[in-house]
């Protein structure tokens, strides 16, 4: 509880994603995990977390590897778009320091077994929708700025 309070004062809104398996041939190292990580945090208050077993719907077929992760990026689309992306960038450089154009309001803080590829694949994935949504958000000014 005192990381997560810890985390909240730092960055917000926090979102628990857990990427662990539920598989049968997993039960006995990341169900006994996944079982723990559950039942604690069921005794914070207010907790917001997402079960999302990587393992089941990413096959890791190259065919359908990115659709795969999109989907599995689209479980936690409505936390994303609510934290928002920070926004700090100046119109001319040397001038004085003016606010912050948006300020993001949450993190998404996930969590794996024994690696960090599934966590990084997520992290990767949702790193580019912020950066999409920014460049959108930006389009006009980046459009004047490269003509």
């Amino acid at each position: 509880e005192k990381h997560h309070r810890w985390l909240q004062a730092e960055y917000g809104d926090v979102l628990y994603a857990s990427l662990l398996s539920h598989g049968a041939a997993k039960r006995d190292t990341e169900g006994v995990l996944s079982n723990a990580l559950t039942g604690q945090l069921k005794m914070i208050n207010g907790i917001k977390w997402k079960h999302l077993d990587f393992s089941s719907i990413v096959s890791g077929d190259e065919n359908s590897f990115n659709q795969e992760l999109d989907s599995l990026a689209n479980l936690v689309s409505k936390d994303l778009t609510s934290f928002g992306f920070l926004d700090a960038a100046q119109e001319t450089f040397g001038v004085e320091q003016r606010p912050l154009r948006n300020q993001q309001m949450g993190v998404i803080r996930t969590n794996c077994f024994d690696c960090l590829d599934r966590t990084n694949l997520l992290q990767q994935q949702l790193a580019w929708r912020w950066l999409s949504t920014c460049l959108t958000a930006r389009g006009g000014e980046l459009a004047k700025l490269l003509s």
